[in-house]
């Protein structure tokens, strides 16, 4: 059956490596980009990338090589989409000619998305003979923000100006804020996904345990790819990791996202073992 694969997120948590590894498959069907910022924009206030210049950004980034008139039409697709979401799902409908094709949108700013948004989104796609299946990658939530924010910086071009004491100032204020919870909110995430998908068609994930080799199986399967066609040495979009921190700072920061260490421990059967190791690998040791 067509189908069309949703992933939420969540961000800094695997997902451009995963579009990868489904790029490589025969029977995907690219569309124009990696992230369509669909449902974001409409529903969770990201307005900004409905807008031309962050669209025509994202096409030419995901396109390099097209031409400029293809990146003109495919503008105009895009805008479309924001303008009335049908255009969204019937321009998927129209790249799945075969029975066995699969597309995607992988759009980690969608995990904040509610059970309603997601509903429509299954509803439309079956409406239209494509069935739909979800992935949801966690991380660590200190480290998957510290990486966010390095990102940001990278991208501002003033990570190397930027001292640890700044960086910590960050995470601090950030961590809980609306904005970091609409991106690593994992009870929500996982609340609003359970609601609409049946659990076959609902992949869950750790970033810290993707790669190995029974993780790997898991989303393969899932897939319905062989796991050959996963490559778990690439990585994708990471920055170099420049700073340490205190000790006490990272512990305090740990106070902060218990519930979300328990929450992975006891619906997911997860090992937060797993998150404290890579938490501590971001602390600063004692001289001498």
């Amino acid at each position: 059956m067509r189908t069309f694969i949703l992933g939420l997120g969540a961000q800094k948590a695997g997902t451009t490596w995963f579009f990868k590894q489904l790029v490589e498959s025969k029977r995907f069907v690219p569309g124009m980009a990696k992230e369509y910022h669909v449902f974001d924009s409409l529903y969770l206030g990201g307005g900004e990338f409905a807008e031309t210049k962050s669209i025509t950004t994202r096409l030419r980034n995901y396109s390099k090589l097209a031409d400029e008139r293809v990146i003109l039409k495919n503008l105009e697709i895009m805008k479309s989409f924001y303008q009335d979401d049908q255009n969204y799902f019937d321009y998927f409908d129209s790249l799945l000619k075969g029975e066995d094709d699969f597309t995607s949108d992988i759009s980690p700013a969608y995990s904040g998305l509610s059970r309603e948004v997601l509903a429509k989104i299954k509803k439309e796609f079956n409406q239209r003979g494509i069935a739909v299946k979800v992935v949801f990658i966690m991380r660590e939530p200190i480290g998957r923000l510290e990486s966010a924010i390095r990102m940001g910086l990278r991208r501002k071009k003033i990570l190397r100006e930027i001292s640890e004491a700044e960086v910590i100032l960050r995470i601090n204020n950030q961590l809980g804020s609306k904005d970091e919870l609409q991106r690593a909110n994992y009870l929500y995430t996982s609340q609003q996904i359970d609601r609409v998908f049946p659990a076959k068609d609902v992949f869950y994930g750790f970033y810290e345990t993707l790669f190995s080799e029974n993780q790997i199986q898991r989303l393969s399967d899932f897939c319905n790819l062989e796991p050959e066609e996963f490559d778990s040495s690439a990585v994708f979009n990471a920055t170099p990791r420049l700073f340490k921190y205190p000790l006490d700072e990272i512990e305090k920061l740990k106070g902060k996202v218990q519930d979300r260490y328990q929450f992975v421990s006891e619906r997911f059967d997860f090992d937060v073992s797993i998150w404290d190791e890579a938490i501590y690998k971001m602390v600063k040791l004692k001289e001498g």
